[in-house]
């Protein structure tokens, strides 16, 4: 899968927009009765934010994972989620009108940057 392909099946799938400066993406998708997405992605700190605010993920914890190695279905080695020491991390519904579905995001801190954790799936 090439980097636009992983892009737009990020941004379909996963009913977000991700910033010019994403790097690093990785991504699995799943088209069916209701699609999912799994995605890693680098983002400098200062867009985070904005990322996560345009996205829906507006309250965010570090006690509570929301995201963990057993969601993507097959083993990857850049899904590591649960390797994550300190974090913040969310979730959202969207039930009432279409699309719905349910999206989870845990946020790790690299220094500059963060990594972001992305899982959603339709409803």
């Amino acid at each position: 899968m090439n980097s636009s392909t992983q892009r737009s099946d990020v941004e379909k799938l996963g009913h977000v927009t991700l910033p010019a400066a994403a790097a690093h993406l990785h991504v699995h998708s799943e088209r069916g009765i209701d699609g999912a997405v799994w995605a890693r992605f680098e983002l400098p700190a200062a867009e985070l934010d904005g990322f996560l605010s345009n996205a829906g993920y507006i309250e965010l914890s570090n006690r509570q994972r929301f995201v963990e190695n057993w969601h993507l279905p097959s083993k990857a080695p850049w899904w590591t989620p649960d390797d994550v020491a300190t974090f913040r991390s969310g979730q959202l519904r969207r039930e009432g009108s279409k699309p719905r579905y349910a999206g989870h995001v845990l946020v790790s801190a690299n220094g500059d940057s963060r990594t972001v954790y992305l899982f959603v799936t339709g409803l």
